[in-house]
């Protein structure tokens, strides 16, 4: 009789990349920023300025995080993917629209960039998968910054509104 054939499967490996310094802060509340981005919490955010615009008028609010080192270089056989996630909500006295772009930064170039034409007012959080390509523009992953802009207007005049952030972070995950 033959042995029941065994078959080992190696422990999937993740690792998880977040905010570490300030790049950028200007119009975003309360520096510093990474602090209370690094840590997959909602009890913590940064917001945006509020906005008054009115629609077709916009205001629009960047900032910018350096993320920390990954603890080894993203190859070798094991390497899969890799991916980002942010936790964004908008917050408003009334009616109106916030837009979000979220870019993954190789220092003050982009490599790719998530954009959700409207958010809510819960917390969502929205995750992007690079492909193997995108993946492959990134010369050096000591390198990345996450960049956050919002696009805010408002339906009616006198109303305020303003785009909040809880978290972001990027992904490495492998076999």
């Amino acid at each position: 009789m033959q042995p029941y054939p065994f078959f080992h499967l190696e422990p999937v490996l993740t690792e998880f990349i977040r905010p570490s310094s300030d790049v950028e802060t200007s119009s975003w509340t309360t520096t510093p920023l990474w602090s209370k981005l690094d840590d997959n919490s909602d009890a913590d955010f940064v917001r945006s300025t509020d906005s008054a615009a009115v629609c077709s008028s916009t205001d629009t609010y960047n900032f910018e995080v350096a993320l920390a080192d990954p603890t080894g270089p993203p190859s070798g056989r094991l390497f899969q993917g890799m991916r980002f996630r942010y936790r964004v909500r908008k917050v408003q006295t009334d009616t109106g629209t916030v837009s979000v772009t979220v870019r993954l930064k190789e220092l003050t170039t982009t490599r790719v960039t998530s954009s959700v034409g409207s958010i809510g007012t819960s917390w969502t959080t929205y995750t992007k998968t690079l492909t193997a390509s995108e993946i492959e523009t990134i010369g050096n992953h000591n390198d990345l910054r996450m960049q956050v802009e919002v696009v805010v207007c408002n339906d009616l005049d006198f109303n305020t509104i303003r785009g909040e952030c809880a978290w972001l972070e990027v992904e490495y995950y492998a076999l």
